[in-house]
Formats: structure tokens, C-alpha cells, sequence
């Protein structure tokens, strides 16, 4: 697999988290509150998508250990202590218009058949949890932090400490560090 094919889903994981994380946004600015899925359903992202694109980005949120189920409510979810760290990166971002039109419409135009078969997803899956940030941000998560678009740079970060920079590579994309899947690494905490 070339360098240019890894990097085609680099952002999709942390696209389906924060578009789960926007309908707490929408029930809620803190993000405390308990959502239903069929609120996640009919998100102004996911409200028409096919029911496989939202299947797998709960799964991915899910799997991050960022949201978990609420015994007090069938079919409801809430976020965990990672999932409000990593709420509180993003919150801000679900308030603005060209941001969720843009997450919508990438969502759209996916064709979540050819996501779920293309190597290059799997392997995202296989090797980080689902739970990224971007340089400058404090990390949501003690672990190994891998950079894919800086030639696979890992770094150890622990919780609050901000990611490293660069924002952007060398032709200008820009960085996402994500936490990489190991036997040590403990979500939902």
C-alpha cells in the first residue's frame, strides 16, 4: 500500500465520531445530558443517510470508549469521561453551519459498501480505537499517539498534555494524531 492510499480514510474515524458527538451538542452544550440513538438517527448529519453509515459510526464511537449505555433508558447512550474530553475538543465546531454541511455531505457522498471493504479502513480499525485530536489540542487519552501523515511519527502523551505540531504536513494537509490500539490501552474509562 503506497503512503497516498494510507492516508484516504485518515480522517473518516474521527468523522464519525464527531458526527455521534453532534447530537449531544444539539441536546445539550455541556454534553451531559442522556441522547436516545434515534436521536443520533435524525441528526440534521445522519437524518435520510442509509442506516449502515450510522451503524458504523456509533460502532466506532462505541469501540473508542467514548459513549456507553444508559441503564435508566432503553435505547439510550451517554458519553463516558473520554467521550466528554473528546466532546469538549469539538463542541465548538457543531456550532458552525459550513462545518456540519460539509460532515453531512461528505456522509452523502460516502459509499459506506467500498468504506467497509477497502484495506485501507480496515487496517484504521485495526490499528487505532476510533479516538483522535488534532496538534495543540490537550490529549483526551494516555496512550501512543500516531500521526500518519508525519511519516508515522508516535509519541506518548498523557491526559491534558497537548499534542505535538506540526498542524499541517508537508503539502499543506492537516494532521491528525490518533491513538493507536494496544493491548495496554484502556477506553472507557
Amino acid at each position: 500500500m503506497n503512503a497516498a492510499m494510507e492516508l484516504v480514510h485518515d480522517s473518516t474515524q474521527d468523522d464519525f465520531v464527531r458526527a455521534v458527538l453532534y447530537s449531544f451538542a444539539i441536546s445539550d452544550y455541556e454534553g451531559n445530558e442522556v441522547i436516545t440513538l434515534k436521536s443520533i438517527v435524525s441528526s440534521d448529519i445522519f437524518d435520510g443517510m442509509e442506516i449502515e453509515i450510522v451503524n458504523e459510526a456509533v460502532s466506532t464511537v462505541q469501540q473508542a470508549g467514548l459513549i456507553e449505555w444508559d441503564d435508566t433508558k432503553v435505547g439510550a447512550i451517554r458519553l463516558t469521561p473520554v467521550g466528554q474530553a473528546k466532546f469538549l475538543l469539538v463542541r465548538n465546531d457543531f456550532f458552525d453551519g459550513d462545518e456540519i454541511e460539509s460532515l453531512r455531505d461528505w456522509f452523502a457522498d460516502l459509499n459506506i459498501h467500498d468504506l467497509l471493504a477497502s484495506l485501507e479502513y480496515r487496517s484504521m480499525k485495526k490499528n487505532f480505537v476510533g479516538l483522535a485530536a488534532l496538534p495543540g489540542q490537550p490529549c483526551p487519552l494516555s496512550g501512543q499517539w500516531r500521526a500518519q501523515r508525519l511519516s508515522n511519527k508516535t509519541v506518548f502523551t498523557r491526559i491534558g498534555e497537548l499534542l505535538p505540531a506540526p498542524e499541517t504536513d508537508g503539502v499543506g494537509n492537516q494532521v491528525i494524531w490518533h491513538l493507536l490500539r494496544t493491548e495496554n490501552t484502556v477506553i472507557g474509562a
